[in-house]
């Protein structure tokens, strides 16, 4: 496992922002806040570049790749915050996604560069 230092993104907000609502009892709350607000940000993480996966799959991957790091890291320290099942759930959409962004540029793809492209990226 990767040590959470070495992501370079400091966790400590979150966590303490989860305890202070624990203490609280209103971590339902927050974990209702923090969900819509990954909603939000999956929305934006999940789209496929608006120009094609052509020139744009490699920071495609990236955006939805990060987006699944920073929950499976939440996910396993945040007693709840995040469940299992709903992070599973939200790969299983997230790849479906993929695939059909692929499906969709490869059936229209003519150039033989294009597909050399992808092949480089995957």
């Amino acid at each position: 496992a990767l040590p959470l230092k070495d992501l370079g993104i400091d966790f400590g907000p979150i966590y303490r922002c989860m305890e202070v609502h624990r203490q609280l009892g209103e971590l339902e709350a927050f974990r209702e806040h923090y969900r819509s607000c990954r909603r939000t940000q999956a929305g934006l993480d999940h789209a496929p570049p608006k120009s094609g996966l052509g020139s744009g799959l490699r920071a495609y991957l990236c955006r939805l790749l990060g987006f699944f790091v920073l929950e499976e890291v939440v996910c396993a320290c945040s007693k709840g915050v995040i469940l299992r099942d709903e992070a599973d759930s939200e790969w299983r959409d997230a790849c479906k996604a993929l695939c059909k962004a692929m499906a969709e540029e490869t059936e229209t793809m003519s150039e033989t560069s294009l597909f050399l492209q992808l092949k480089s990226i995957t």
